[in-house]
C-alpha cells in the first residue's frame, strides 16, 4: 500500500519526492512529459489535482499509471 511505502521510507530515514500535477493548468501532452521525466528523475508520488479542478481527472490519473509504476 502506499501509506506502507511512505512509512517505510520515513522510518529508514530517506526523503520523498511528491509532485503535484494541476490537470487544469496543463494539458494531457505536458502532463505526459513531465510524468515521464519526473518517474526519470526519480519522484516517489505524484498528486493529482488544484484548487479549480472543474472537470474529471480519470483520465488524467489513466494517463500517469500507465506512464509509471510510481
Amino acid at each position: 500500500m502506499l501509506l506502507d511505502t511512505i512509512q517505510l521510507k520515513i522510518k529508514a530515514g530517506k526523503k520523498l519526492f511528491a509532485l503535484l500535477i494541476d490537470p487544469g493548468k496543463l494539458d494531457n501532452k505536458t502532463i505526459c512529459h513531465i510524468v515521464k521525466k519526473s518517474t526519470e528523475l526519480g519522484t516517489d508520488l505524484f498528486l493529482v489535482g488544484g484548487s479549480l479542478v472543474r472537470e474529471s481527472i480519470d483520465n488524467t490519473l489513466l494517463n500517469i499509471k500507465s506512464l509509471t509504476n510510481v
